[in-house]
């Protein structure tokens, strides 16, 4: 006997010795025997629970909940959660959208009408999308912030395309001059081809340039 286990049903106590017999409305405690029937049960070995509307000992009390309320069959009447049966109409404006918990909240200063399920219309932005964009070249309207500067390298209404082939720079305007050895970023300009067998024998000349250089510096010394 190790001690690890519960009476069998309907024994309790030292050595599990003792029979319960328990009345109706009663359960066998495997300590202390006979128990009365917990809130929310009822029956031959409290095996029954409170049927709806009905708490309590016994399940003999009748619940009377609010709206917003529900019926425990332990403790009767309980608040319901924010945002559970969702009874109340939230009748929100065009400008707002309903939250389960918090009812008509506003919407964002990026969406606009229709229960912000619209972002602004271009050259629109902010609260309600009512503020008008008046960008100038090398800007564009964003939704939440209105007029912001074009990345270095774009251009266009919004920013979205890259210059031209050989032009580079802030909205695109400067020139590039290349040799046959570089390219025309639409970023940074002028930028040394680094790809195909070519260049890459031309680097190694140039690095077998640079070693000599250092070599004969140091011999003079």
């Amino acid at each position: 006997m190790n001690c690890s286990s519960e009476c069998n049903s309907g024994f309790y106590g030292h050595l599990c010795l003792q029979e319960c017999g328990c009345a109706h409305n009663h359960y066998c405690d495997h300590r202390y025997g006979c128990q009365k029937c917990p809130p929310r049960t009822f029956g031959l070995n409290c095996s029954g629970t409170c049927p709806n509307k009905y708490y309590g000992r016994l399940c003999q009390e009748e619940c009377d909940c609010a709206l917003g309320q529900y019926c425990d069959p332990r403790n009767g009447c309980i608040q319901c959660a924010i945002g559970q049966l969702c009874r109340k109409d939230c009748n929100c404006t065009s400008e707002e959208y309903c939250d389960p918990r918090y009812g008509c909240l506003k919407c964002s200063t990026r969406n606009k009408r229709l229960n912000c399920s619209q972002t602004c219309p271009n050259e629109y932005y902010g609260g309600f999308c009512l503020e008008k964009c008046n960008c100038t070249t090398g800007q564009y309207c964003d939704p939440q912030k209105g007029c912001l500067e074009c990345a270095v390298g774009t251009v266009g209404g919004e920013c979205n395309r890259h210059c031209s082939t050989g032009y580079y720079g802030k909205t695109c305007q400067t020139e590039c001059d290349c040799t046959s050895y570089q390219y025309c970023d639409p970023k940074y300009g002028c930028l040394q081809k680094l790809k195909g067998k070519r260049n890459i024998k031309y680097a190694y000349f140039l690095c077998f340039l640079c070693l000599n250089t250092i070599y004969i510096l140091l011999h003079l010394v």
